[in-house]
């Protein structure tokens, strides 16, 4: 008998041993993570190859985000305009992020073709920022909104991350990797968009703020750039998560919310505290928001909407934090002012302060 086909059954029989130890290890991590859904473009288990005898590579990783995102993004930006009320001629600039996907033309040029904005729409798209991104997102979309002065702004945010179609990456490193993989059993796809005005905008039209935002701040935290990173690999991104992500991240969000609160109130005035805001914690996992919650003093009453979204979608990424922000304004009439606040890679730490709009 020929040993080339018994060397590749072989092969054949060892991978899938492999792979069922992966999963095995994926599945006790996912029981602790206390996510009880969270959203795909497909079923693991689900082929979205053709190819179904080795994975995926990059360029197909990177076709398939293409044409999902096309989709979950611009009906993200549809259900946005749409109750923005306004007309999508009127939408100055866009600013748009991911974190899984890589190329040019950026993603967010096909989203504005489907869209239909003006030819002459200033764009802004942000990569690289992973979690962080939905604020940093928001914090570009604010800057270039107050930069137009007089001039009327009207800027459509969108984040869209698809983590589902590099799983092969993370599922290989399962394999060789006495410590599982948080990637497969954290996050999830989806998109998010809203719209973003400055008061000229605002003055000229019929539609109502949701949220005002205050001011907004961004920093680094020193000698942590290892902790956190999704570098690109044949097989697609490939996240690299340090347990110590929780507790530095939190050690670093008391003093750059002092740093905040100093630059919204005068100094002859008592500063407010952490408890007097509602928060919109990025959902980056459980021990992320026990830790924070820990280090700002926070019940779980402020951080609602934050275990809600986690709970039922797990972490979107730099979609995740918009989306708690739209979830936390559905939840009651709640305290007046509210704290939004994302970390990423660097470590970077994001925090925008916005108020709400009573109507």
């Amino acid at each position: 008998m020929d040993p080339k086909p018994l060397r590749s059954m072989f092969d054949s029989t060892m991978t899938l041993r492999n792979q069922v130890v992966s999963v095995l290890k994926l599945l006790e991590v996912n029981r602790k993570t206390h996510i009880d859904t969270r959203g795909l473009i497909a079923p693991f288990g689900q082929s979205l190859w053709e190819d179904k005898t080795r994975p995926p590579n990059i360029e197909e990783t990177n076709a398939l985000y293409r044409k999902h995102a096309l989709q979950l993004s611009s009906r993200a930006c549809q259900k946005a305009i749409k109750e923005w009320g306004g007309h999508t001629k009127d939408i100055t600039h866009t600013v748009a992020v991911t974190c899984t996907d890589a190329g040019s033309p950026g993603f967010d040029q096909a989203v504005i073709a489907s869209l239909g904005l003006r030819l002459d729409v200033d764009s802004t798209l942000l990569h690289g920022v992973g979690c962080a991104g939905g604020l940093a997102a928001l914090r570009t979309a604010a800057q270039l909104a107050k930069a137009c002065g007089s001039r009327p702004a009207k800027v459509l945010v969108f984040a869209c991350e698809i983590p589902s179609i590099h799983v092969s990456v993370e599922l290989e490193d399962a394999e060789l990797n006495p410590q599982p993989p948080m990637g497969p059993v954290l996050f999830s796809d989806g998109a998010s968009g809203l719209i973003v005005s400055n008061g000229k905008a605002l003055s000229l039209s019929r539609s109502k703020s949701i949220y005002n935002l205050v001011n907004w701040i961004t920093t680094r935290v020193p000698e942590t750039s290892h902790l956190m990173a999704y570098p690109l690999t044949p097989l697609g991104f490939k996240l690299s998560l340090s347990r110590e992500v929780p507790v530095e991240a939190a050690s670093a969000l008391s003093p750059t919310f002092t740093r905040l609160m100093k630059t919204i109130v005068q100094e002859s005035v008592k500063q407010p505290e952490p408890q007097d805001f509602d928060w919109a914690l990025h959902p980056g996992g459980l021990s992320v928001i026990k830790h924070a919650q820990t280090v700002m003093n926070l019940t779980d009453d402020h951080l609602r909407a934050s275990y809600d979204l986690y709970k039922h979608h797990g972490n979107t990424s730099s979609v995740a934090v918009i989306a708690v922000l739209d979830r936390l304004r559905h939840m009651g009439n709640g305290r007046n002012d509210v704290v939004a606040c994302s970390f990423g890679p660097g470590l970077t730490v994001e925090i925008t302060v916005l108020q709400r709009v009573r109507t």
